[in-house]
């Protein structure tokens, strides 16, 4: 199917979400694997070929893969082994995905038009091969439209074989009749599957035989999964070396952009996420932690879901099922605890954020891995106010004079005597 200019990555790299999506959707919980066909890359397609050498998939050459030098024989040779190994892999009973149009075009691609002329292939490989295999025809919808404003669909039709369907593949005459009709039925079949992704995104569907994930995204991954995402794909974020501390948690640590320098850690690495809740941490901690496996992970979180309204107790007990999952997850890493800050502009806050901190406190006291670090304190004016000073206009994060205390607390912490 097409793609919309968004599913191409800064890189250069054109990610296919419908072929994705039928191998980790489809084939993989069905079959437990499965191959896709895929065309073999341009010479100067340097982000396609990395991408694909860890991909299982048969390589097929197509006019987008660039002129290749060959003669006749060559070229039959090369065809004849690609047919080799689809049926080798079919006989051994893995199915393969085929996109029976064979090279994207924009203009017979999209939702609206596609398929585009079938070509043979896949539909010779049913007649001809000795291991029979079936066409199962998986109509997509939507997948040419920016991800973020469509609803994906596809439909899945009886499988069939050529033999069934009356079709003689060594007539050129029939087999192309056939090519150009099951067109046009296959047109039909997206054209269900456009009328489907309407109906659920209407929320009109009532049919059981719909299975869909709408509404299934959780409250955390709708939040700040593109923020996660964000922090994912960042260079500095990669995992070519196992930084030795990780600093996770909300916007403190996120807009901490002089982190390193501040504390003197140039290999430190920042995975603050804004807005970050116990449960968001919690949840996203296998994805942006765990892959690093640091020495050591200084946390801060927490103040959100108190300025929320969530009690004390539930935040320091979420926090403290937090640690037992950290700590059974990366058991040679330490970890340090920053107090929760108390803001201008969440006065009516300090006495839970005091509450909650002491709490905390408490279960890291019982745990030998795990550090605690009152900073807390060092916000509180001698008034027993908040140190307006040290923070922002907006009166919640910090500014300079802020991030000044946080790193003379933490170096010390970092760096005991």
């Amino acid at each position: 199917m097409a793609y919309a200019p968004d599913s191409i990555l800064p890189n250069g790299f054109l990610f296919n979400p419908d072929s994705h999506f039928i191998s980790s959707l489809i084939m993989e919980p069905k079959y437990g694997d499965g191959l896709r066909v895929a065309r073999a890359n341009d010479l100067t397609e340097f982000w396609r070929a990395d991408y694909y050498e860890q991909q299982g998939h048969i390589s097929v050459v197509t006019p987008e893969s660039g002129w290749r030098e060959e003669t006749p024989e060559q070229k039959r040779s090369r065809k004849d082994r690609f047919l080799e190994e689809c049926e080798a892999v079919l006989a051994a009973g893995v199915p393969i995905s085929i996109a029976p149009e064979g090279t994207i075009t924009q203009e017979e691609s999209t939702t609206e038009r596609s398929p585009g002329p079938l070509r043979p292939g896949a539909f010779l490989m049913s007649a001809r091969f000795n291991s029979s295999p079936r066409i199962v025809p998986v109509a997509l919808a939507n997948f040419d439209k920016p991800a973020h404003e469509a609803f994906f669909a596809c439909v899945i039709k009886p499988a069939f074989t050529m033999e069934e369907r009356g079709v003689d593949v060594d007539d050129p005459a029939t087999l192309r009749t056939f090519l150009k009709e099951y067109r046009s039925e296959f047109r039909g079949y997206v054209a269900e599957a456009a009328a489907l992704a309407e109906e659920v995104r209407q929320s009109t569907s009532t049919s059981p035989e719909i299975i869909t994930n709408r509404d299934a995204v959780s409250a955390v991954d709708d939040e700040f999964e593109i923020d996660v995402r964000a922090l994912e794909l960042q260079p500095s974020q990669q995992k070519s070396s196992r930084p030795k501390t990780v600093f996770y948690g909300s916007s403190t640590f996120r807009l901490w952009d002089t982190l390193q320098t501040d504390l003197g850690l140039p290999g430190a690495l920042n995975l603050g996420f804004g807005g970050s809740t116990v449960a968001a941490c919690h949840s996203y901690f296998d994805r942006l932690v765990v892959p690093h496996r640091p020495d050591r992970v200084v946390l801060y979180v927490g103040e959100n879901d108190v300025a929320r309204g969530v009690s004390p107790e539930d935040v320091s007990q979420q926090i403290a099922r937090f640690a037992d999952m950290a700590e059974r997850t990366l058991p040679d890493t330490t970890f340090m605890f920053v107090s929760l800050k108390p803001t201008p502009d969440r006065s009516d806050r300090v006495a839970a954020v005091r509450r909650t901190n002491e709490l905390i406190a408490r279960d890291v006291a019982s745990r030998e891995r795990w550090t605690y670090v009152d900073w807390f304190t060092y916000l509180i004016g001698t008034s027993g106010d908040v140190s307006s000073s040290l923070f922002a206009a907006d009166g919640v994060h910090l500014n300079r004079g802020g991030y000044g205390v946080l790193s003379r607390v933490l170096r010390d912490a970092l760096n005991p005597v």
